[in-house]
Protein backbone atom coordinates (compact mmCIF):
# COMPACT_ATOMS: atom_id res chain seq x y z
CA UNK A 1 0.00 0.00 0.00
CA UNK A 2 1.43 3.37 -1.00
CA UNK A 3 2.10 5.90 1.73
CA UNK A 4 -0.43 8.69 2.04
CA UNK A 5 0.89 12.20 2.37
CA UNK A 6 0.17 13.58 5.81
CA UNK A 7 -1.03 17.17 5.56
CA UNK A 8 0.46 19.43 8.20
CA UNK A 9 -1.47 22.33 9.72
CA UNK A 10 -0.98 25.55 7.78
CA UNK A 11 1.93 27.85 8.43
CA UNK A 12 0.54 31.16 9.71
CA UNK A 13 2.62 34.14 8.61
CA UNK A 14 2.07 37.65 9.94
CA UNK A 15 3.44 40.60 7.99
CA UNK A 16 4.15 43.23 10.62
CA UNK A 17 5.63 46.70 10.95
CA UNK A 18 4.06 49.67 12.72
CA UNK A 19 5.17 52.26 10.16
CA UNK A 20 2.81 52.92 7.29
CA UNK A 21 4.12 52.99 3.72
CA UNK A 22 6.65 50.19 4.28
CA UNK A 23 5.09 47.83 1.69
CA UNK A 24 3.46 45.65 4.34
CA UNK A 25 0.24 45.11 2.43
CA UNK A 26 2.10 44.86 -0.89
CA UNK A 27 4.18 42.03 0.57
CA UNK A 28 1.17 40.19 1.98
CA UNK A 29 -0.80 40.42 -1.26
CA UNK A 30 2.05 39.44 -3.58
CA UNK A 31 3.19 36.59 -1.35
CA UNK A 32 -0.34 35.20 -1.37
CA UNK A 33 -0.62 35.51 -5.17
CA UNK A 34 2.74 33.81 -5.73
CA UNK A 35 2.04 30.91 -3.36
CA UNK A 36 -1.41 30.47 -4.90
CA UNK A 37 0.09 30.34 -8.41
CA UNK A 38 2.37 27.52 -7.21
CA UNK A 39 -0.65 25.44 -6.22
CA UNK A 40 -0.78 26.14 -2.49
CA UNK A 41 -4.16 26.78 -0.90
CA UNK A 42 -3.79 30.20 0.71
CA UNK A 43 -5.96 32.17 3.10
CA UNK A 44 -5.32 35.89 3.57
CA UNK A 45 -6.67 37.38 6.79
CA UNK A 46 -6.85 41.17 6.71
CA UNK A 47 -6.89 42.58 10.24
CA UNK A 48 -5.94 46.06 9.09
CA UNK A 49 -9.03 48.31 9.46
CA UNK A 50 -7.95 50.13 6.29
CA UNK A 51 -8.62 46.85 4.42
CA UNK A 52 -6.20 47.61 1.59
CA UNK A 53 -5.29 43.94 1.10
CA UNK A 54 -8.99 43.14 0.85
CA UNK A 55 -9.47 45.80 -1.81
CA UNK A 56 -6.77 44.10 -3.91
CA UNK A 57 -8.03 40.56 -3.50
CA UNK A 58 -11.83 40.73 -3.11
CA UNK A 59 -14.20 40.98 -6.08
CA UNK A 60 -16.46 43.12 -3.88
CA UNK A 61 -15.42 46.23 -1.97
CA UNK A 62 -14.75 45.33 1.69
CA UNK A 63 -17.27 47.90 2.93
CA UNK A 64 -20.09 46.01 1.19
CA UNK A 65 -19.37 42.69 2.90
CA UNK A 66 -21.44 41.78 5.95
CA UNK A 67 -18.87 39.38 7.43
CA UNK A 68 -15.24 40.27 8.06
CA UNK A 69 -12.20 39.50 10.22
CA UNK A 70 -14.03 40.57 13.37
CA UNK A 71 -15.38 36.99 13.49
CA UNK A 72 -11.87 35.79 14.37
CA UNK A 73 -12.02 37.79 17.59
CA UNK A 74 -15.56 37.12 18.79
CA UNK A 75 -17.32 34.74 16.40
CA UNK A 76 -18.12 31.04 16.36
CA UNK A 77 -17.05 28.51 13.71
CA UNK A 78 -20.14 29.09 11.58
CA UNK A 79 -19.56 32.86 11.53
CA UNK A 80 -15.87 32.44 10.75
CA UNK A 81 -16.60 30.14 7.80
CA UNK A 82 -19.24 32.57 6.52
CA UNK A 83 -16.67 35.38 6.50
CA UNK A 84 -14.35 33.58 4.04
CA UNK A 85 -14.49 35.03 0.52
CA UNK A 86 -13.83 32.16 -1.89
CA UNK A 87 -14.26 34.20 -5.08
CA UNK A 88 -11.27 36.50 -5.56
CA UNK A 89 -9.88 38.74 -8.28
CA UNK A 90 -7.87 37.46 -11.27
CA UNK A 91 -4.27 36.81 -10.30
CA UNK A 92 -5.25 35.26 -6.97
CA UNK A 93 -5.70 31.64 -7.94
CA UNK A 94 -6.17 29.34 -4.92
CA UNK A 95 -6.36 32.38 -2.61
CA UNK A 96 -9.28 32.92 -0.23
CA UNK A 97 -9.84 35.99 1.93
CA UNK A 98 -11.24 37.02 5.28
CA UNK A 99 -11.64 40.77 4.67
CA UNK A 100 -10.75 43.70 6.86
CA UNK A 101 -13.17 46.35 8.04
CA UNK A 102 -13.32 49.61 9.97
CA UNK A 103 -15.28 47.60 12.52
CA UNK A 104 -11.97 46.10 13.67
CA UNK A 105 -10.78 49.49 14.88
CA UNK A 106 -14.12 50.86 16.00
CA UNK A 107 -15.45 48.03 18.15
CA UNK A 108 -13.22 44.95 18.21
CA UNK A 109 -10.28 46.60 19.98
CA UNK A 110 -12.60 48.05 22.61
CA UNK A 111 -14.34 44.71 23.07
CA UNK A 112 -11.01 42.92 23.52
CA UNK A 113 -9.82 45.43 26.11
CA UNK A 114 -13.02 45.50 28.13
CA UNK A 115 -14.50 42.01 27.86
CA UNK A 116 -11.88 39.39 27.01
CA UNK A 117 -10.11 37.55 29.85
CA UNK A 118 -7.21 36.91 27.44
CA UNK A 119 -7.32 39.85 25.03
CA UNK A 120 -4.23 38.77 23.06
CA UNK A 121 -5.37 35.17 22.53
CA UNK A 122 -8.84 35.40 20.95
CA UNK A 123 -7.54 35.07 17.40
CA UNK A 124 -5.07 32.34 18.36
CA UNK A 125 -7.88 30.21 19.72
CA UNK A 126 -10.05 30.56 16.61
CA UNK A 127 -7.44 30.39 13.86
CA UNK A 128 -6.68 26.80 14.80
CA UNK A 129 -10.04 25.92 13.29
CA UNK A 130 -8.74 27.01 9.85
CA UNK A 131 -5.22 25.58 9.80
CA UNK A 132 -6.30 22.14 8.60
CA UNK A 133 -8.07 23.60 5.54
CA UNK A 134 -5.14 25.59 4.08
CA UNK A 135 -1.45 25.22 3.31
CA UNK A 136 -0.55 28.80 4.24
CA UNK A 137 -2.39 31.55 6.12
CA UNK A 138 -1.08 35.10 5.68
CA UNK A 139 -2.13 37.88 8.05
CA UNK A 140 -1.87 41.53 7.03
CA UNK A 141 -1.63 43.50 10.26
CA UNK A 142 -2.35 47.18 11.04
CA UNK A 143 0.53 49.70 11.14
CA UNK A 144 0.43 49.76 14.94
CA UNK A 145 1.48 47.75 18.00
CA UNK A 146 -1.93 47.34 19.55
CA UNK A 147 -4.27 44.43 20.21
CA UNK A 148 -5.01 43.54 16.59
CA UNK A 149 -1.33 43.14 15.76
CA UNK A 150 -0.70 41.39 19.07
CA UNK A 151 -3.45 38.86 18.34
CA UNK A 152 -2.04 38.20 14.87
CA UNK A 153 1.46 37.56 16.22
CA UNK A 154 0.13 35.39 19.04
CA UNK A 155 -1.75 33.30 16.45
CA UNK A 156 1.17 32.96 14.01
CA UNK A 157 3.87 30.39 13.47
CA UNK A 158 6.08 32.87 11.59
CA UNK A 159 6.43 36.59 10.91
CA UNK A 160 8.22 38.75 8.36
CA UNK A 161 9.12 42.44 8.60
CA UNK A 162 9.22 44.78 5.58
CA UNK A 163 11.63 47.68 6.11
CA UNK A 164 11.90 50.80 3.97
CA UNK A 165 15.55 51.78 3.47
CA UNK A 166 15.06 55.32 2.21
CA UNK A 167 14.70 56.70 5.74
CA UNK A 168 16.20 56.04 9.17
CA UNK A 169 12.83 56.26 10.93
CA UNK A 170 11.65 52.72 10.08
CA UNK A 171 14.74 51.36 11.85
CA UNK A 172 13.68 53.09 15.06
CA UNK A 173 10.30 51.43 14.71
CA UNK A 174 11.87 48.00 14.29
CA UNK A 175 13.43 48.21 17.75
CA UNK A 176 9.97 48.78 19.24
CA UNK A 177 8.54 45.95 17.12
CA UNK A 178 11.24 43.51 18.24
CA UNK A 179 10.60 44.36 21.90
CA UNK A 180 6.85 43.92 21.37
CA UNK A 181 7.34 40.54 19.69
CA UNK A 182 9.63 39.37 22.49
CA UNK A 183 6.86 40.08 24.99
CA UNK A 184 4.41 38.08 22.85
CA UNK A 185 6.89 35.19 22.69
CA UNK A 186 7.57 35.21 26.42
CA UNK A 187 3.93 35.31 27.48
CA UNK A 188 1.95 33.55 24.73
CA UNK A 189 3.78 32.19 21.68
CA UNK A 190 7.34 31.00 22.39
CA UNK A 191 7.59 29.13 19.06
CA UNK A 192 7.08 32.21 16.87
CA UNK A 193 9.79 32.26 14.17
CA UNK A 194 11.18 35.24 12.27
CA UNK A 195 11.41 34.47 8.54
CA UNK A 196 13.46 37.60 7.97
CA UNK A 197 13.34 41.15 6.72
CA UNK A 198 12.18 42.27 3.29
CA UNK A 199 13.87 45.42 2.03
CA UNK A 200 11.45 47.84 0.36
CA UNK A 201 11.73 51.19 -1.44
CA UNK A 202 15.44 50.59 -1.92
CA UNK A 203 17.52 52.78 -4.24
CA UNK A 204 21.20 51.86 -4.41
CA UNK A 205 22.02 55.30 -5.84
CA UNK A 206 21.11 56.94 -2.53
CA UNK A 207 23.58 56.88 0.35
CA UNK A 208 20.74 56.86 2.89
CA UNK A 209 19.49 53.58 1.46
Amino acid sequence: MSEQKIKKPAAVISVAIQKGGSAKTTLAVNLAAELGSQGYNVLVIDVDPQANASAHISVAHPSTLSKNASTLFRGNLEEIMASIQVETNPGFENVHLIPGSLELDQSVEESLRNHSPRPYEEMRRRIGLLREAYDVIIIDTPPSLRLLTGNALAASTHYIVPIETSSQYPLYGVADLVAYIERIKESINPDLVNIGVLISRHDERRRAC
